[in-house]
């Protein structure tokens, strides 16, 4: 049920000076061009102000022109403030790196200007481009930045907003319980001023939250007042959010009855206003109280309609769990090839989504380090100048021996710093590999525990069936063995735990044997392969590795060749070195795939034409073989015209 539960950011992070369309009175046009270069700069702004959201280009060349008016009259003021007029045209057409230079330049001005309600726009509007750009570091930074200073300025309405902003950045990262303690300071200055806009939205994203952590109790009060501002406002969503997260409070305190009640009104009131998202929970709720029921036809309508509107909204999250939930409905009633194609959809989507909590997980890591190294760096720098300050009267020479320790320590620093970068990026390179490899093991092994546990309930006794189902099970485990087998050898090349044993190799018979392994996949692909290598041609390398670089590549061939395509084989020849190439008709790949190959880069896992995975693992094994036995891997390919690769080594 938690997984239902999305931080909605209403009242989301709220840029500064964004007012809507209103007509331009005729004497602004006589202002823009008064002689009075203040008159005019006043009026230009105004027409940027109004006119920002339904004209963002015609308002850039607006803020130019006013920017170059300040510049004539000399008025830094003025200068700072049509600065961050233009970075507020460039923020609307989304040109983010603009946007963020203006800002920073008015940033500046007002810090020097020591205007605080302009400077505190600047950190809103810029932590806010930073959060869109998914830089939570920077994003937090400007918005801890913004808080004191609203909080000398002293106006409720801008603390709520920057508090909402940080519970907002703090529930992304995963730092809940931060979040929830911002939330509760927003809500509580909401109250105090009874600014009932802010109360709601905070109110909501608190209660989100709330309910995540499984803390109802405290979640029912808010709700219930969020619930009757909202039905006061009339503001739908909202209260359709408050009725969806009672029904689910209900639900899990097996109160089923309050919960189809709670259910049933928000799926009217979501019905009658045609909010789609607000429809799926209720059918989720409403689908579960059947299935208690034992009414299992009508529960299934419900899964069905949640399903169809979570794939009409992308609503990957919602997928998953309707998925989940409408494979065990097949489950009960004995329709097991449905139930395990539902199952296989949830088990698809389950990765992805924990990929996604992986990345958020990460990001939250990486920000809580990243905001203790600049404390940390900031602590420093104090010190540093207290101790400049107190050695200032020293004697040259003193002074020149502190320079020569501040040198030291500076190159000290940078070798650490250059040390670690190094070091993140290997860590970088194999927690990507692992990932890869985890990511399609998780899938082949899910589908067949899902198959066994079929069985092993006795919901499947046809022997046709379960003979279908060993079949495709040897598929999987086939598919497992080679990934498996892979990653033992990169293991073993990476820690230098792998031997060369070179011996004279005959070329043809072993590309022969190779092909044998795939029959079934060339077969299943109506594919055209042949082996034209030659029966004299004889390398000096190591049996197992060259096996290895053949399978790995002709495999990948196979893959990536669209049904009723070609494959050839050859070999050739060259200055001591047998070169052999194979060649397919498949899909392809761009120069910088190519690039990340051969410069040893873990590359991104593809499927093929007929969705087989792959762990972008086997082709730097193919590298690594050729170069361990003296030769080298050369590739040609082009997006849509086939790929070639061709690998040499020594003559036998």
């Amino acid at each position: 049920m938690n997984k239902l539960l999305h931080i909605i950011l209403l009242l989301t992070i709220l840029q500064s000076e964004s007012l809507s369309y209103a007509a331009i009175p005729d004497s602004l046009y006589v202002q823009i061009n008064s002689t009075d270069e203040r008159i005019a700069i006043k009026a230009l702004k105004t027409l940027v102000k109004t006119q920002i959201d339904s004209l963002p280009d015609e308002c850039l060349y607006y803020a130019r022109k006013a920017h170059h008016l300040a510049i004539i009259i000399d008025d830094d003021w003025e200068i700072a403030s049509t600065n961050f007029h233009i970075g507020s045209c460039f923020d609307h057409k989304s040109v983010y790196d603009s946007a963020m230079y203006y800002y920073e330049i008015a940033k500046t001005g007002f810090q020097t200007l020591n205007d605080e309600e302009r400077l505190v726009e600047c950190l809103n509007n810029l932590g806010v481009i930073y959060k869109a750009e998914g830089n939570y570091t920077k994003a937090l930074d400007y918005q801890l930045q913004a808080l004191p200073i609203r909080l000398r300025l002293g106006k409720q309405q801008d603390i709520c907003q920057t508090y909402n902003n940080l519970g907002n950045l703090y529930a992304t990262t995963g730092d809940t319980s931060k979040a929830i303690s911002i939330f509760i300071k927003g809500k509580e200055i909401a109250d105090e001023t009874n600014d009932t806009l802010a109360n709601i939205f905070i109110g909501t994203n608190l209660s989100n939250l709330l309910v995540s952590q499984k803390q109802y109790d405290k979640a029912k009060p808010v709700l219930k007042q969020i619930l009757e501002t909202s039905q006061k406002k009339k503001h739908i969503p909202i209260e359709i959010t408050a009725l969806n997260l009672l029904a689910q409070i209900e639900e899990s305190q097996n109160r089923d009855n309050e919960a189809f009640e709670m259910a049933s009104q928000s799926l009217q009131k979501a019905r009658k206003n045609n909010y789609l998202k607000g429809i799926i929970v209720p059918l989720h709720v409403i689908g579960n109280y059947y299935k208690k029921k034992g009414d299992f036809q009508k529960s299934l309508e419900y899964y069905l309609n949640a399903l169809n509107i979570s794939k009409e909204l992308k609503l990957y999250e919602y997928q998953y769990l309707m998925n989940k939930s409408i494979s065990e409905i097949y489950v009960l009633t004995q329709q097991h090839e449905k139930a395990l194609l539902h199952y296989k959809r949830y088990t698809v989507l389950k990765d992805s989504i924990f990929n996604l909590e992986n990345k958020q997980q990460l990001a939250s890591i990486q920000s809580k380090y990243e905001l203790e190294a600049a404390e940390n760096e900031k602590v420093l720098l104090e010190e540093k100048i207290e101790k400049q300050k107190q050695y200032k009267d020293f004697s040259y020479v003193i002074g020149g021996l502190l320079l020569l320790v501040i040198f030291m320590l500076i190159g000290l620093i940078y070798n650490h710093k250059r040390a670690k970068k190094h070091l993140i990026e290997l860590n970088e390179q194999n927690n990507r590999m692992f990932s890869l490899i985890s990511h399609d093991l998780r899938g082949p092994i899910g589908n067949i525990k899902s198959i066994f546990k079929l069985i092993d309930d006795g919901d499947i006794d046809n022997p046709d069936e379960i003979k279908s189902i060993i079949s495709e099970s040897k598929e999987i485990v086939d598919s497992s063995y080679d990934l498996l087998e892979n990653l033992l050898n990169w293991v073993r090349s990476q820690t230098g735990r792998i031997t060369t044993h070179p011996q004279q190799i005959v070329i043809a018979p072993l590309v022969h044997e190779i092909l044998k392994i795939f029959d079934s996949s060339v077969t299943d692909k109506n594919l055209r392969v042949s082996n034209q290598t030659n029966e004299n041609h004889k390398v000096f390398a190591d049996l197992e590795m060259t096996k290895s670089i053949l399978r790995n590549l002709i495999s990948n061939a196979i893959k990536f060749t669209h049904p009723d395509g070609e494959i050839s084989i050859r070999s050739r020849i060259q200055g001591g070195y047998i070169i052999v190439t194979i060649s397919d008709s498949g899909m392809g790949m761009d120069k910088n795939t190519i690039r990340k190959i051969l410069d040893d880069k873990i590359t991104s896992s593809r499927k093929g034409t007929h969705d087989e995975k792959g762990s972008g693992i086997g082709l730097r094994i193919c590298r690594d073989f050729v170069k361990r036995n003296g030769g080298k891997m050369e590739i040609e390919s082009e997006i849509g015209k086939g790929s070639h690769f061709s690998f040499s080594l020594p003559v036998g």
